[in-house]
């Protein structure tokens, strides 16, 4: 196939004239490339635009191939934003830079028809982007020189972010929200990216926030971060790319498995030592009931007329935080630093802590209970007395109804040989 039946075949030429391809043809020189043979490399100047005659054209981008060429086409056009090579032995018409700008000039229907191409290219490139961005879980946005978010961010930062619209919000302020200084600490890391002072940027951005816990739209969210640097053509970073991925999930299941363990951990503890964990039961609803006591009381008023309950309450707490670490409570000790932290703001008339206070302390307290619900039912018979199952109990009445004294005598044994 000739030049001219090449230029006939490429679509952005399919108006042209005989004449008109014969001229452009004239600048065309036919070249035979080898397999791995780069045509262009990515964000270096264009020396010449090469139209592929037969073979096959690899198209990649930071490494990653982005697509194959297998028909009649033209690279080199515009400024380079891929690197293209040969998949295969191929052949190529190249045309130099100086010979393309040349044709132009006598040929406007060439800027017309090279214009068309790019606009296409273009518009191919940002629609497989939103495809690529919508069926991805990360959202990616992109920051400037001042941790600002840019026009550039996808629609999943908006949801991860809980904000609308991003463009021109801080996301160090976001991240850290309601906490200045480690917003200013982030924000001076963030700025050595931009500056040679020596340090590997990997290093920098892992000293910036990996992860994240956000509310956004009113739930809370762990996001996990991936920072990707923007290079300028003499090697400047000009930006900084932000990947966000949704671990909610995942940490939640992580919380779920540490506590499905923590609660085994007692529960090992709990067999060690039995009856002072009954005792730890004890004195867990003891603490709760003398708490919701001193709550109601100060709902109407009462102040002064407690500060004996709440001396007592805080020996009881203190007593309890102890109690339960030897079971590896440690909600449940947390729950009781709180609370003791609180009647001392209650000392100095401070008493609208107390009834969030209490119910954490409630729901620590919850815990415990739930272990005590995993203790084998023999054991718990043990513990907590003689316990007659319904069957045995049944037994029990029939033997007494019977006068079966001797029968009844012997359930009650067994009951009490568990």
């Amino acid at each position: 196939m000739s030049a001219v039946d090449t230029l006939k075949n490429l679509a952005i030429m399919l108006d042209w004239t005989l004449e008109e391809r014969l001229m452009l043809a004239a600048k065309m020189v036919e070249v035979e490339v080898a397999e791995g043979d780069v045509l262009l490399t990515e964000n270096q100047p264009a020396e010449a635009a090469y139209i592929l005659k037969q073979g096959r054209l690899k198209i990649t981008n930071r490494g990653e191939i982005v697509g194959q060429v297998d028909t009649v086409a033209c690279f080199g056009e515009m400024p380079v934003s891929a690197t293209v090579l040969a998949a295969a032995p191929s052949v190529v018409y190249r045309i130099s830079r100086h010979d393309m700008v040349d044709a132009a000039q006598r040929m406007p229907k060439l800027w017309r028809s090279l214009f068309m191409q790019i606009s296409e290219r273009l518009k191919r490139v940002n629609k497989r982007l939103v495809e690529v961005l919508a069926h991805s879980p990360q959202g990616f946005l992109k920051l400037d020189r001042d941790a600002l978010i840019t026009n550039e961010y996808s629609t999943k930062c908006v949801q991860y972010l809980g904000r609308e619209p991003l463009a021109g919000q801080s996301l160090p302020e976001i991240l850290n929200a309601g906490r200045p200084s480690d917003v200013a600490s982030w924000q001076s890391v963030f700025s050595m990216v931009f500056d040679d002072v020596g340090v590997p940027l990997s290093d920098l951005f892992d000293l910036l926030t990996p992860e994240a816990r956000i509310e956004a739209f009113g739930e809370l969210r762990d996001l996990r971060l991936a920072f990707h640097p923007i290079y300028e053509v003499d090697g400047s970073v000009s930006a900084v790319d932000v990947g966000i991925e949704d671990i909610t999930r995942q940490r939640e299941l992580e919380r779920e498995e540490e506590v499905r363990h923590g609660r085994q951990a007692t529960l090992g503890k709990v067999y060690q030592n039995p009856d002072s964990f009954f005792s730890l039961l004890r004195l867990i609803d003891d603490v709760e009931s003398r708490a919701a006591a001193l709550c109601e009381g100060l709902a109407g008023g009462a102040l002064a007329s407690l500060r004996s309950d709440s001396d007592e309450l805080m020996r009881q707490l203190h007593s309890l935080k102890g109690f339960s670490g030897v079971f590896g409570l440690s909600a449940v000790q947390r729950a009781c630093h709180e609370f003791e932290t609180g009647l001392h703001e209650l000392a100095a008339g401070n008493a609208a802590v107390l009834p969030a206070l209490l119910d954490g302390l409630r729901a620590a307290c919850g815990e415990a209970r739930v272990v005590r619900e995993m203790i084998d039912p023999s054991l718990m018979q043990r513990l907590e007395g003689v316990v007659l199952l319904p069957q045995a109990l049944d037994d029990l009445k029939s033997a007494l109804v019977a006068g079966d004294v001797v029968r009844a005598a012997a359930i009650v044994e067994a009951a009490e040989s568990i």
